[in-house]
């Protein structure tokens, strides 16, 4: 995914990912997370360039989930990160802007009825991330997140599925409650899927504090009851920050 593209043409994220079901145990499955955040210019005492450096975070993830009652299904994920600011320090610093964390995920399924499914999941949990000065660590961005899916009608041919969700960040939640909702992101959308093989979806992302509210397209093709395509795209807008963002999934089952 090229991020925020309308910002700089060298911000890109990957991901990518195995998930296998192992009967008599459960789903486990290992990822890892690329994003990039460009090429910088390196200075000294003054503002003249004498060298470019490139900065990104990675993660390494191993996940396992599994049944807990017949309507509940839970799953936890731990993972390595590896971040780098700076391969130095600036001006007077000892050491390099980089940094090494652990951090744990966990999350619930819980399925209502054939039709009705809710979720909840608690990502990126664990100690900050130092760089140089341990004094200026830096909290890893914990996050909640509560949705639902809805089935509003589902044949042989046809499936229309809503669904909500809204991400808090944790570690900011000392303000007054009005505050806090501000902060929440809503995300809805709807997908129809016809014959298990083409979808059409549309969403809506709205970031109050974040000054982001725009709509979300996106289609995917199943061929072969085994390759899956997703695509999705931020449209053009000069008013929001991930406008003209284009995310492009493949997903093949061996």
């Amino acid at each position: 995914v090229k991020w925020l593209p309308e910002l700089a043409s060298d911000l890109y994220y990957e991901f990518g990912s195995l998930v296998t079901h192992i009967d008599g145990l459960g789903t486990v499955g290992a990822n890892i997370t690329f994003i990039s955040y460009g090429e910088f210019s390196r200075t000294k005492d003054g503002p003249i360039p004498v060298g470019t450096f490139e900065s990104f975070d990675i993660a390494g993830t191993i996940c396992y989930g599994s049944s807990l009652t017949n309507k509940l299904k839970g799953g936890i994920s731990t993972k390595i990160i590896y971040s780098r600011l700076s391969d130095q320090g600036q001006g007077a610093e000892q050491g390099s802007g980089t940094s090494t964390g652990l951090a744990l995920d966990f999350g619930l399924l819980y399925l209502h009825s054939p039709r009705l499914t809710f979720g909840m999941a608690v990502t990126n949990i664990g100690p900050k991330m130092t760089y140089i000065d341990a004094a200026q660590a830096d909290p890893l961005p914990t996050n909640l997140a509560l949705g639902f899916a809805y089935k509003l009608k589902e044949t042989d041919y046809l499936r229309w599925l809503i669904t909500a969700e809204g991400n808090k960040l944790l570690p900011n939640t000392d303000g007054p409650f009005s505050q806090e909702l501000r902060e929440v992101v809503w995300n809805g959308g709807m997908e129809i899927t016809y014959a298990n093989i083409i979808a059409g979806r549309v969403g809506y992302i709205n970031d109050q504090e974040g000054g982001i509210k725009t709509i979300t397209l996106g289609a995917g093709l199943s061929l072969l009851k085994r390759f899956r395509f997703d695509f999705a795209y931020i449209p053009s807008n000069s008013n929001v920050a991930l406008a003209n963002t284009l995310r492009v999934s493949m997903a093949i089952g061996l």
